[in-house]
């Protein structure tokens, strides 16, 4: 993992620290965690936290639905997928030092999503080896469950390709894998929680794992026709930010937020065995910003 440049000054942090033994037991009892290890200290980002804004199926979706998502929010100020930032810690700034107090373990994470509200029409998603999802960050300034608040976000890369199965026949899918969580204690010359310290809880790495829910299928009007035997498939867009999309409310009490944009290594791919049309949420599919792709029979959907 690349760290921003500059000069970091660390503040000691050593295990056995009451401060620290106090974080890692705060959570509540309907907490699931893994093992925990040994403290070890995390490393550094200079980098300053910025508070959030906020055709038959060849396998059935699994046994759960999202909610209606509301949570869903289409990204048009975010990055271009090719405009790849450092992957840091967000959180641990300049003159702050970090240490792993308890390991979350594995969280489901949305990396994708396809929709079809038609027949004739299979869809799919592939989140490669080296795929980027950029993941919220949660603070709190005791550590105790229910008091975590999203501020700032962390990129982590997968280390495995996911190619998922294909699905069609007015289905919504979401495209979930899994990355690890841990807690740690932060100190600061300048935190965010009494200019000392507080509580943080962010993606550690990539997990691994395929998982798909249900998902509501979106008004989608911005539509092109494709032929039978043809085939969609798009690897650039603009992302779209889950602002739940990171299952980590088990753990703090609050999930975070995932945003992963297509790219060479997270692609989507329709492909029609009947004349259909594809339609992008915020404008033509092969337009620069149609975030969310839907399969219709006719020029445009609306639920």
């Amino acid at each position: 993992m690349t760290s921003s440049s500059g000069s970091a000054y660390l503040a000691a942090v050593t295990a056995g620290n009451p401060t620290i033994d106090a974080y890692a037991s705060t959570d509540s009892a309907a907490e699931t965690t893994s093992a925990e290890t040994a403290p070890v200290t995390a490393t550094l980002a200079l980098q300053s936290l910025s508070v959030s804004t906020a055709a038959a199926d060849s396998t059935a979706v699994t046994d759960e639905t999202d909610a209606t998502p509301v949570s869903v929010a289409d990204s048009p100020g975010s990055a271009d997928p090719d405009d790849t930032g450092a992957d840091y810690d967000a959180g641990v700034t300049k003159g702050c030092s970090a240490q792993l107090v308890k390991n979350l373990g594995p969280k489901w994470v949305i990396v994708g999503q396809t929709y079809s509200a038609t027949t004739g029409v299979s869809h799919t998603l592939s989140y490669s080896k080296s795929a980027s999802s950029t993941l919220g960050v949660g603070i709190s300034g005791t550590g105790t469950y229910g008091t975590f608040e999203a501020s700032g976000t962390n990129s982590k890369s997968s280390t495995v390709t996911n190619d998922y199965p294909s699905y069609g026949n007015h289905h919504g899918v979401y495209y979930k894998t899994e990355f690890s969580d841990g807690k740690y204690h932060v100190i600061c010359a300048n935190g965010k929680y009494n200019n000392e310290d507080y509580c943080e809880v962010r993606a550690k790495g990539y997990y691994g794992g395929e998982k798909v829910t249900t998902a509501r299928i979106p008004k989608a009007t911005h539509c092109a026709q494709y032929l039978k035997g043809g085939k969609f498939t798009r690897t650039t867009s603009k992302a779209i930010m889950w602002t739940d999309g990171a299952s980590t409310a088990d753990a703090i009490g609050l999930n975070l937020s995932a945003e992963t944009g297509y790219s060479t290594d997270t692609t989507v791919v329709y492909s029609f065995s009947a004349t259909r049309y594809m339609c992008g949420t915020g404008g033509p599919p092969g337009g620069s910003h149609p975030y969310n792709f839907v399969a219709t029979s006719s020029n445009g959907y609306i639920p």
